[in-house]
């Protein structure tokens, strides 16, 4: 038979681990809503560069900046945008290497964030199964 101290380390252990378990889930949650909101920029700038697949040379758009800012520019070739290739690199590309280009960093960033969920999920899982076991050996039971 155990004894109270070894029932009282093994509970004080449980509710640690639990403690744990909970704090790793709330880091988990923030890392993916910050994953959701690169994903939701990546999607606006995809539109944003789909948008421009209709303009000419020469108009006039509305330019968004970021933050809810915009400017009126005159696109001087619509086909062409200079864009991130990584690591601080940017290049001119045509347009569709653009949009082909961010649709990947979109599918990138949705695989870590799913990933991040099913990290999650069997987290969440483990932290039910603790609190079974700690239910069971609460003092009283």
């Amino acid at each position: 038979m155990r004894s109270l101290a070894a029932d009282e380390r093994a509970l004080r252990e449980a509710l640690e681990l639990g403690e744990a378990y909970r704090q790793q889930l709330a880091a988990l949650d923030e890392q993916r809503a910050m994953l959701g909101g690169v994903i939701a920029d990546y999607r606006r700038a995809r539109e944003s560069l789909a948008a421009l697949d209709k303009v000419g040379a020469g108009e006039e758009v509305l330019l968004p900046l970021g933050g809810g800012a915009f400017v009126h520019a005159t696109l001087a070739n619509p086909g062409r945008v200079v864009s991130t290739l990584g690591a601080g690199v940017h290049a001119e590309t045509p347009l569709a290497d653009a949009i082909r280009r961010m649709e990947a960093r979109i599918d990138s960033v949705a695989e870590a964030e799913r990933r991040m969920a099913e990290e999650s999920k069997r987290l969440e899982g483990e932290l039910a199964e603790l609190s079974r076991q700690v239910q069971a050996m609460a003092p009283g039971r």
